[in-house]
């Protein structure tokens, strides 16, 4: 096996706790106080459609991810035509800054430094609705981890969502790193695991791309002093967390808070 040089990293119930994210009509509320300030303060009569509209994004079986198309397009059944910069700041008010609305897992840094001192790559490879990956990196920098993470990957800013084999590619060629010599961390076997498999496998790609077995940055490795990754097939968070419940939440389709 090829010595391990990346970590592909999920964000959502893996870096941060899904059992906090702020509560949905909260949520809301800020998404639709940021687009009414682009209309200096007014409210356009679409806004609160906007929000509870589900999204058909990244699901299968394409996983393409096209939501400033679609927000074009809902937008164009009401009879307003924005221009396409407009529907982008439209799509950058979404994108809530993260430490604003949940919390990150407190084993986080440790981990990924523990991954730096040996001497790995980190690339956040993300699932999102409406951040990009330049909110991404602005998510990052704000709760002061930016300066562990080599690059930015989301399926927003890609165009496709895990598992298809495009996001996952485009991480690996961003790092620099060969897929024998990189490990997915993630908490979704639907996928983070069964898309990096995939890619593994050869179905999608080439190489042995490994996969983390624990869901959470304190399962990443054995201990501080002795890190030892595991990259065999993932499992999911322990019972009782909460965390499984909201990541299915978080993952219906439309939902704001990615």
């Amino acid at each position: 096996m090829a010595r391990l040089q990346a970590l592909l990293v999920d964000v959502g119930g893996t870096l941060i706790r899904d059992d906090t994210w702020l509560p949905l009509a909260d949520y809301r509320r800020r998404m639709a106080e940021r687009i009414a300030a682009l209309y200096d303060g007014g409210e356009p009569s679409w806004i609160r459609d906007l929000l509870a509209h589900p999204f058909a994004v990244d699901d299968a079986p394409s996983y393409e991810h096209g939501v400033e198309d679609e927000v074009a397009a809902f937008l164009a059944e009401r009879d307003y035509a924005p221009s396409r910069d407009e529907i982008a700041r439209i799509s950058r008010a979404c994108a809530l800054p993260l430490r604003e609305v949940v919390e990150v897992e407190p084993d986080a840094r440790a981990a990924l430094e523990d991954a730096r001192r040996l001497g790995l790559r980190i690339a956040i490879c993300s699932n999102t609705l409406w951040r990009n990956d330049d909110d991404s990196r602005r998510d990052w920098t704000e709760v002061g981890m930016a300066d562990l993470i080599d690059v930015f990957v989301t399926s927003n800013g890609t165009g496709f969502a895990k598992p298809h084999p495009r996001i996952f590619e485009r991480a690996l060629q961003l790092l620099d790193a060969r897929p024998e010599a990189a490990a997915m961390v993630g908490d979704q076997l639907s996928r983070d695991i069964a898309g990096a498999k995939a890619l593994a496998s050869g179905r999608s790609g080439s190489g042995r791309l490994g996969t983390s077995e624990r869901w959470s940055p304190n399962g990443m490795w054995s201990s501080p002093r002795s890190p030892s990754l595991s990259r065999s097939s993932a499992s999911g968070p322990p019972s009782g967390t909460g965390a499984a419940a909201s990541r299915a939440r978080c993952a219906r389709r439309g939902h704001p808070r990615r």
